[in-house]
């Protein structure tokens, strides 16, 4: 949110928008004519998902254990 806000409010700078384009001007979204803003270029997501599932899955296990052991959570 802080990072969408701070483009927002820099989106005319001129030297901003020159290394902008500068930075992502070899990614295959880019064009010259769009307006510069926050760039999150697309990746793998299933590392992310693995790791955000085993905790998800220790969380309910604890829970599950802590609520069978000591009755409650």
């Amino acid at each position: 949110m802080i990072a969408a806000i701070y483009w927002s409010q820099h989106a005319d700078d001129p030297v901003l928008a020159a290394q902008w384009h500068a930075k992502y001007a070899n990614e295959p979204w880019h064009s010259p004519e769009m307006p510069i803003g926050f760039a999150v270029p697309a990746g793998q997501l299933g590392y992310s998902v693995g790791i955000f599932t085993v905790c998800a899955l220790i969380c309910l296990g604890t829970l599950m254990l802590r609520r069978s052991v000591l009755g409650f959570e």
